[in-house]
C-alpha cells in the first residue's frame, strides 16, 4: 500500500535508520490552538500517513516551518486556529527543509492503520501507533 508522510530534513538520519517511530515523534508534537483559546484537540500518539501527495507536502512544509521556529513561537494558522510550537520543544533549527517519505506500507501494518477522522473527505489519510520500518521507504524528496 502505497502511503506519504510529510516531516522535516533533521529527522532524517533516525528515520533512516529507525523508521517512522511515534514514540519518537511525541517530544516534537505540534500543539493546536483555536481562535478562541480552547485547548488543542485530541490527537493519537501515533504515525500519521495519507494517500494524497500533495497532503503530505503541505504537512512537510508545516512541520519544516515549526522546526524552524523558535519554542513558544506561533507558526501557522489552521483549522481555525493556529500551530505553535510548544515551549519545551527543542530550539530552532534554521535549515530545516520540508521532506516527504513515500512508502510501501506492508501489508501486516496495513492492516491495522486507522482511519483519520480528521482527513478531509477528498483523501484518506490514517494513524498507526507502531513503528513503519525503515525498508518500507521507496522515496524521500523534498517538498518544496
Amino acid at each position: 500500500m502505497i502511503l506519504y508522510h510529510g516531516t522535516a530534513s533533521p529527522y532524517l538520519p533516525s528515520i533512516r535508520e529507525f523508521g517512522l517511530n511515534p514514540s519518537e515523534a511525541s517530544k516534537y508534537t505540534f500543539r493546536l490552538e483555536t481562535a478562541d483559546g480552547k485547548a488543542n484537540p485530541y490527537t493519537q500518539h501515533a504515525v500519521y500517513l495519507t494517500t494524497s501527495l500533495d497532503t503530505a507536502k503541505t504537512f512537510a512544509e508545516l512541520r519544516a516551518e515549526y522546526v524552524r521556529a523558535q519554542p513558544g513561537e506561533h507558526i501557522a494558522d489552521a483549522y481555525n486556529g493556529f500551530f505553535w510550537k510548544d515551549e519545551a520543544a527543542p530550539d530552532a533549527l534554521p535549515d530545516a527543509q520540508p521532506v516527504v517519505l513515500e512508502l510501501d506500507v506492508p501489508e501486516d501494518i496495513a492492516k491495522k492503520l486507522h482511519a483519520d477522522e480528521a482527513a478531509s473527505e477528498r483523501f484518506e489519510a490514517f494513524w498507526y501507533k507502531g513503528v513503519i520500518p525503515a525498508t518500507a521507504i521507496k522515496e524521500i524528496f523534498t517538498a518544496a
